[in-house]
């Protein structure tokens, strides 16, 4: 076979290897993503935040490796790695290289695979975790949405967006492994294909670079829709945009938190579906008339008019430390 006709079949194998995966990733991901949403999401937030969101009109979509979950992703990678290594060790050499391969790069550079924003909701008021971690423990308030209808307008807005979707995050760390069990089912075979075709060693190399792109990328891509089990009592529902690694992200912001600069992109969603907002959850721990009174004069200055969303104290039974 001449230099040039194998050069084709690499590149038909590693295009039939990313049809392949992708033909695994996409029932999952649509889903998840065809779920029915809740009838109202909930974002916590302290009064600050209750008033700016109001106000502004905007809501944060944080770059995902800013988020309060510092395991965001690096946790389903890990366990990517750890099935191709358990699957390569009885292998040939070369595959048990690429292993090695995948396992040494793909975790420091995981945070320049894609660009990943999210916007973190919960289909639930009454997580206390939640009230003490994001509303200032238990002093704050969750803002809930209609899930349809900011649904609609999140779709609208991001036809300029190169992924966009909502869906309830996935907690199981049994559908994820068994995702990466498939990936790496059609990725160990394709390894060894260039042995024996007689190709210089740059080529080769570059076809393995092709290939560990195509599956660290698909790695990543599957851990967006997954958190930590630790998390599962957040019940988060996330709004995710995307962009591909080499792309430039419009109309990026930068705020500072911690010693930290955060990466962030705005939605507005009070521009397109003010009426989405249908109550305010007053938290547990705060001066219930004061706290009240705040929620009451935000909604009448900022959505004037809207008349219909509801301000209730929680239900939880709650008293902060720091009261």
């Amino acid at each position: 076979m001449a230099t040039d006709d194998r050069l084709e079949e690499l590149k038909r194998i590693l295009q039939d290897y990313s049809a392949a995966i992708d033909a695994i990733t996409d029932p999952f991901t649509q889903e998840l993503i065809d779920t029915p949403a809740p009838s109202l999401i909930y974002h916590y937030t302290n009064d600050c935040g209750l008033r700016g969101i109001l106000e502004s009109g905007q809501l944060w979509f944080t770059d995902i490796f800013n988020l309060n979950d510092p395991s965001e992703l690096i946790h389903g990678i890990g366990h990517a790695i750890d099935i191709l290594k358990r699957q390569a060790s009885g292998g040939p050499r070369e595959v048990k290289a690429f292993s090695e391969m995948f396992a040494d790069l793909v975790p420091s550079n995981i945070e320049t695979s894609a660009h990943y924003f999210v916007c973190c909701f919960s289909m639930t008021d009454r997580d206390l975790g939640q009230w003490r971690a994001y509303a200032d423990d238990g002093r704050g308030y969750a803002i809930g949405f209609d899930a349809g209808v900011l649904e609609q307008a999140f779709a609208k807005a991001g036809a300029s967006v190169t992924l966009h979707s909502t869906f309830p995050v996935s907690y199981s760390d049994t559908r994820l492994r068994e995702i990466y069990e498939q990936f790496m089912e059609k990725t160990i075979p394709v390894i060894s294909v260039p042995k024996g075709m007689g190709l210089d060693s740059a080529v080769v190399r570059e076809f393995i670079i092709n290939l560990g792109t195509k599956l660290a990328s698909s790695c990543v891509f599957v851990s967006t829709y997954f958190k930590h089990e630790a998390y599962k009592n957040e019940e988060e529902y996330r709004f995710l945009q995307a962009y591909k690694a080499d792309e430039a992200v419009p109309s990026l912001k930068i705020r500072s938190r911690s010693y930290s600069l955060i990466k962030y992109r705005e939605f507005n969603w009070k521009g397109v579906a003010a009426e989405s907002v249908k109550e305010v959850i007053v938290g547990p721990a705060g001066d219930q008339k004061v706290a009240l009174k705040f929620a009451n004069d935000c909604l009448r200055e900022y959505l004037p008019g809207l008349g219909i969303t509801s301000i209730k104290p929680s239900e939880i039974p709650y008293r902060s430390v720091r009261q």
